[in-house]
C-alpha cells in the first residue's frame, strides 16, 4: 500500500501512532512516507522523534 499510496499509508500509520507512540517502526515509516509525499517538515519531525526514541532505548 505504501509505495503506491503513501498518503493512505500515512493515514493508517498516524492512527497506529496515536495508540503506539513509542513504536520506532511506526515513527520511522511516518518519516519515510512524509518525505515521499514531499512534506519535509513532517518528515523531519518524525525523524527527530525517532532519534529521541533510539536514544531513550539505549540508556
Amino acid at each position: 500500500m505504501g509505495e503506491k499510496e503513501p498518503q493512505k499509508a500515512i493515514e493508517v500509520l498516524e492512527k497506529a501512532h496515536k495508540r503506539h507512540s513509542g513504536d520506532r517502526q511506526i515513527v520511522s515509516a511516518l518519516s519515510y512516507y512524509y518525505k515521499q509525499t514531499g512534506n519535509r517538515e513532517k518528515s523531519k519531525l518524525y525523524g527527530e522523534k525517532l532519534k529521541a526514541l533510539q536514544n531513550f532505548s539505549v540508556r
